[in-house]
């Protein structure tokens, strides 16, 4: 990913679970689901401001989501 004259190497990891996070509370204060569908709009509506490597990586899984 370009990020103005640098490129940028971002690692991704996915992962599917039916269990619901545990995080540690020193950490982290909520947890906020948004549907990954959802992302996208929310951004361009000003709804919500997300940076641009976030905005990326939400491209990429939905690139995998349609990839077989």
């Amino acid at each position: 990913m370009k990020e103005g004259e640098a490129d940028k190497f971002i690692a991704l990891f996915t992962t599917k679970t039916s269990l619901s996070p545990v995080p540690n509370s020193a950490e982290v204060a909520a947890i906020n689901w948004i549907n990954v569908d959802d992302v996208e709009g929310l951004a361009q509506a000003g709804m919500r401001q997300f940076t641009p490597t976030f905005l990326h990586l939400i491209e990429t899984i939905k690139k995998q989501e349609t990839t077989p």
